[in-house]
């Protein structure tokens, strides 16, 4: 499940879910394959972002939204989260890890790998 996060608006899509006709309208409207569509989205790929959004909005009741009339601001407004099956934010799709800053204490020239067993 990913939360799309558009200003004020929150949209749930099942990414594990998707109808033959959603996957031949995606094509038909952005050219992508559905293939193409789920890598873009882990990409951040503008185009597959866009039908990600169409896709959720027209499952959320606007079934009559065009594709051309989605817009949003992907630097300012977007923001996408994995879900687990409780709804819980699991991550980021694509590393988006919102934080920057290196761990106190760590050497920021050697990345950061698993703990060792103790």
């Amino acid at each position: 499940m990913l939360r799309i996060t558009l200003g004020e608006k929150v949209l749930d899509f099942d990414d594990n879910r998707l109808l033959n006709t959603e996957a031949i309208a995606l094509r038909k409207v952005s050219g992508l394959t559905v293939d193409e569509f789920l890598h873009g989205i882990s990409e951040f790929d503008p185009v597959a972002l866009t039908v990600l959004v169409w896709l959720a909005r027209r499952r959320a009741g606007e079934s009559d939204l065009r594709f051309s009339d989605v817009e949003f601001d992907m630097g300012v407004t977007f923001d996408l989260d994995q879900l687990d099956d409780d709804g819980t934010v699991i991550s980021h799709p694509a590393g988006a890890d919102e934080s920057t800053e290196p761990e106190e204490g760590a050497d920021p020239t050697i990345p950061a790998g698993p703990e060792p067993a103790t």
